[in-house]
């Protein structure tokens, strides 16, 4: 059920990420205080999905390239509320992210045995500070980017100096839920505005974000369910890691990568874990006393009997082992 819900929130909540500046050098690290909050109302008036998470949020410039750089995330000290009460296996490892010099996300790097759930909560965490520049003489500008649920076409306006508001007006592709097909999540933006204030030489100190969505999947009942996301960056610090230089490169033998997509579950292990669920505590007479009493014709109550599936792949490779 965690790792349902945490999918859930992940494949249709917001997205964004930190803009390198020209004076940044590899270990350079910048760390905020993180407060994000999700809310995912559910279909025919069932209890909303909430989850409050907070901590804090490192970036370091681990590698830089000609038009590119990599950065190290990490989520410390991480603190959930809702959705549970606790942290999902494996969130406060480090992970990393590339970006064209411009802010841009391309790809994210996770070690490979990081369930998706996870990658796809830390994806939209990392995605919150997205911010692409356009140059300074830029008063307004338009952007098409990505996030975990998909590509969307983003409005940047500057205020003065120190502030850009960023709204992002619709979604032109979304890559869709686990057991969705491509493009068969609905995302309908009502409201979103993320108010980042910087530094002189350009680094984000905080941010205010708040967007509002409806989700709906194609030939679903559920209509669409309104989604919220609020994110709060504050307490801007910065350090020098210099452990970190190279880490990515580093780590690569055990690191899977991959571009800005929603992290989808090997489907043969969905399959395992849910027969394992349905096999908990059963013998393997009493699934063979059950399957028999389905199939007797003068049992009604066992014709109607259409929510219990009967596992038998996972039956016979138990029995194998």
């Amino acid at each position: 059920m965690k790792k349902t819900t945490f999918a859930t929130i992940a494949a249709v909540t917001i997205m964004s990420a930190p803009v390198l500046r020209a004076r940044a050098v590899p270990g350079d690290q910048r760390r905020w205080a993180l407060d994000f909050r999700v809310r995912l109302d559910q279909a025919r008036g069932g209890r909303p999905i909430e989850m409050e998470l907070r901590g804090d949020w490192l970036s370091t410039i681990v590698a830089l390239r000609p038009g590119e750089y990599d950065a190290a995330l990490q989520l410390a000290d991480g603190r959930m509320a809702g959705a549970g009460g606790h942290l999902p296996p494996g969130v406060g490892r480090t992970f990393w992210a590339t970006y064209r010099e411009d802010g841009t996300l391309l790809a994210f790097h996770f070690y490979k045995d990081v369930d998706p759930s996870t990658r796809n909560l830390l994806q939209m965490i990392a995605g919150e500070m997205q911010l692409v520049e356009a140059g300074s003489s830029k008063t307004a500008w338009t952007e098409t980017e990505r996030d975990s649920a998909g590509e969307y076409l983003a409005i940047y306006n500057r205020l003065d100096s120190n502030r850009v508001v960023k709204r992002k007006v619709k979604y032109i592709y979304t890559d869709g839920a686990t057991g969705a097909p491509e493009n068969g999540l609905r995302v309908e933006i009502d409201e979103s505005e993320l108010c980042f204030t910087l530094a002189p030489e350009g680094q984000i100190l905080s941010l205010e974000g708040r967007n509002r969505v409806r989700i709906g999947v194609p030939l679903a009942d559920a209509g669409q369910l309104p989604a919220l996301a609020g994110t709060r960056l504050s307490d801007p610090r910065t350090a020098t890691a210099p452990e970190l230089i190279g880490s990515l490169a580093r780590a690569l033998p055990q690191v899977t990568s991959g571009p800005v997509v929603t992290a989808r579950p090997d489907p043969v292990q969905v399959q395992t874990e849910h027969d394992g669920r349905l096999l908990e505590g059963r013998t393997t007479e009493s699934l063979l006393a059950a399957a028999t009493a389905m199939r007797r014709p003068s049992d009604d109550r066992a014709k109607s009997r259409t929510t219990f599936p009967l596992p038998l792949a996972a039956t016979a490779s138990r029995s194998i082992a």
